[in-house]
């Protein structure tokens, strides 16, 4: 899956749990054009919201994050280098 694919499966995730409803429509359309990044800290992440986004993340690519991890992560653009790093692999 390339870098534009992973931008777009990761925003699905986000956007079944809910985690994007405080973003302006603008900031998710430029995140996947791939010309800006979003901050975990602009993003809904309620513990539940959390689990489910993993969830989904590790039924859409077989590489499991815990929902703990995933507060270590700066941006989804941090994220998504993890996917591909464990997708090369």
């Amino acid at each position: 899956m390339n870098s534009s694919e992973l931008r777009t499966a990761v925003l699905k995730a986000a956007e079944a749990s809910r985690m994007l409803v405080d973003l302006r429509p603008n900031q998710i359309r430029e995140f996947e054009s791939g010309t800006c990044d979003i901050k975990i800290t602009q993003l809904n992440f309620e513990s539940l919201a959390v689990i489910e986004f993993c969830l989904i993340l590790e039924e859409e690519f077989g590489h499991s994050i815990p929902a703990r991890r995933f507060y270590e992560f700066k941006s989804l653009q941090e994220l998504i280098d993890d996917l591909e790093t464990h997708e090369s692999n």
